[in-house]
């Protein structure tokens, strides 16, 4: 192998080699194992699940994210899953924006896999849903061809 990889290291990668081809594993899924490591170690995603046993709220909306409820004004509103894995990832990282790509990849984490075309529908019909505030700002907003950023200031409640 490399002129400078020590005998150790080299039989480490034979190995792990050998793993791979008896066990169907390809180059592609070695790419996502590593894509996912690269996505945990994210500050949005420590933050994400920083927020997952919390109650949040900003402007009309009120969010338990333990108890998967949501609720704006004294309405309730009927939530999916993808939309509420969204909203938690947009809040717990409030005015900043978060990356199509990160959000794909977070539902893919969570058996939601989806085209970036899928994503833009999604979040166009959550933003529709949850509406705009009292002075008629949009809560969820597009920075174009980057991502997405929750517009609002948010409070967290244990």
């Amino acid at each position: 192998m490399g002129k400078y990889m020590d005998k150790a290291k080299e039989e480490k990668i034979v190995e792990l080699g050998k793993y791979c081809l008896e066990h169907g594993i390809g180059l592609e899924d070695l790419k996502k194992i590593f894509s996912k490591k690269e996505t945990t170690d994210n500050i949005h995603y420590q933050r994400f699940h920083n927020l997952a046993h919390k109650k949040v709220s900003s402007g009309e909306i009120r969010i338990d994210f333990e108890e998967q409820v949501m609720h704006k004004g004294k309405q309730i509103l009927v939530m999916h899953e993808h939309e509420l894995l969204i909203l938690q990832l947009l809040m717990s990282n409030a005015r900043e924006t978060i990356k199509d790509e990160e959000i794909l990849d977070l539902l893919e984490q969570h058996d939601h896999k989806i085209t970036k075309e899928s994503m833009v529908v999604y979040m166009s019909r959550l933003s529709h849903r949850i509406g705009k505030t009292m002075q008629e700002e949009e809560y969820i907003k597009r920075h174009w061809k980057k991502g997405y950023y929750w517009n609002q200031k948010i409070n967290i409640r244990k």
